[in-house]
C-alpha cells in the first residue's frame, strides 16, 4: 500500500474505497486520502500534466486557450478575485511566481496589472504556448529541477500539488525560495464527502492525493508554512457556460457552496514561517 506523505509511514494506512477501477488508501492517524501505491506512479506523474492538457472530458479541465479566450470574462473574475484575497495580507505585490503555469493564463492576468511574472511547467505544448503565443517568461522544467535566482511577492501552486509524487520536498523547496513577506496561494480539488457540485470526477490517477482543508493544512504546517485563510470555490464552471446551463439557480447554489464552504475548489493562502 501507500505511505502517506503527511506522516511517512504505512502503519495507519486502510483500504478507502474504489473508484474507476483505482483503489484509494485512508490514513487514519490524518485522514489523508490517497491512491494506492501498487499502482505505479511512475507511470503517470511524468505526462500527467499532458494528460490534463488534452480534451478529456471526464476529467472536465476546461482550462484550453480556446476556452481562455472564449470565456475571458470568467477567467478574469477568478483571478481578480484570487489577486485581491493576496492584496490584503500583502499590498506590495509586484513580482510573481507560477509554479505549474499551464497556457500562462494567470500570468498574464497578473501582467496586466502591473505584475512582473515568471513560470515554470512541465507541459512543453503548454509552457511553449505561454512563451510563443502570449510572450511569457517561462520555463519548461520541474520545480525540483528549477534553481531559483530571485525572490518574488507571491507564489503561485494551482492544481498542481495533488499530483506530486513528493509534495514535501516541493513545499520545502518553496520554502526556502520565499523571502519573509511573500506570500504562497494553493489551490486543490475537495471531492470528498457532500460537496458542490456533487459527484465531481476525482482525477484518477492523475491526483494522487485527495486533500481536504484539514490535511492540506496539517501538509503546510509541516513543511513550514502558516495558513493566513481558506476559501471554497466552484469547479466547472466553464463547462457549465459551455453547455448553456447557467443561470440563476445555478449561480445561487455556487454562492451557497462558496459561502458554507461547501465548494469542491479549496483555496489557501500562506505565509513561510521563519
Amino acid at each position: 500500500m501507500s505511505v502517506c506523505c503527511i506522516c511517512e509511514s504505512d502503519q495507519y494506512n486502510r483500504e478507502y474505497r474504489i473508484y474507476n477501477g483505482y483503489q484509494l488508501c485512508k490514513c487514519n492517524r490524518c485522514s489523508l486520502v490517497y491512491l494506492d501505491g501498487r499502482i505505479n506512479p511512475e507511470e503517470f506523474i511524468a505526462d500527467a500534466k499532458e494528460g490534463l492538457h488534452s480534451e478529456n472530458k471526464q476529467t472536465e479541465y476546461w482550462s484550453f486557450p480556446e476556452m481562455y479566450h472564449r470565456y475571458l470574462f470568467v477567467f478574469d473574475n477568478f483571478f481578480k478575485e484570487r489577486l485581491t484575497r493576496c492584496l490584503r495580507y500583502n499590498k506590495n505585490i509586484n513580482t510573481m511566481f507560477d509554479i505549474g503555469a499551464g497556457y500562462g493564463f494567470w500570468m498574464d492576468y497578473c501582467r496586466r496589472q502591473g505584475i512582473e511574472v515568471k513560470g515554470i511547467e512541465i507541459s512543453e505544448e503548454a509552457g511553449n504556448y505561454g512563451k510563443e503565443k502570449m510572450y511569457l517568461d517561462i520555463e519548461k522544467t520541474s520545480l525540483e529541477d528549477f534553481n531559483f535566482y530571485s525572490q518574488y511577492a507571491l507564489y503561485n501552486l494551482c492544481d498542481v500539488l495533488e499530483h506530486l509524487k513528493n509534495p514535501n520536498r516541493d513545499l520545502r523547496i518553496i520554502h526556502n525560495a520565499m523571502k519573509p513577506e511573500s506570500l504562497l496561494f494553493v489551490q486543490v480539488p475537495d471531492v470528498l464527502g457532500f460537496k458542490i457540485p456533487i459527484n465531481h470526477n476525482m482525477g484518477l490517477p492523475h491526483h494522487i492525493w485527495q486533500f481536504n482543508f484539514k490535511t492540506l493544512k496539517i501538509l503546510l504546517e509541516k513543511n513550514g508554512f502558516y495558513v493566513l485563510k481558506k476559501w471554497h470555490g466552484i469547479q466547472g464552471v466553464i463547462g457549465c457556460y459551455e453547455r448553456n446551463e447557467v443561470n440563476i439557480f445555478l449561480k445561487s447554489k455556487w454562492l451557497f457552496a462558496k459561502t458554507f464552504n461547501l465548494g469542491n475548489r479549496l483555496m489557501v493562502l500562506c505565509k513561510a514561517v521563519t
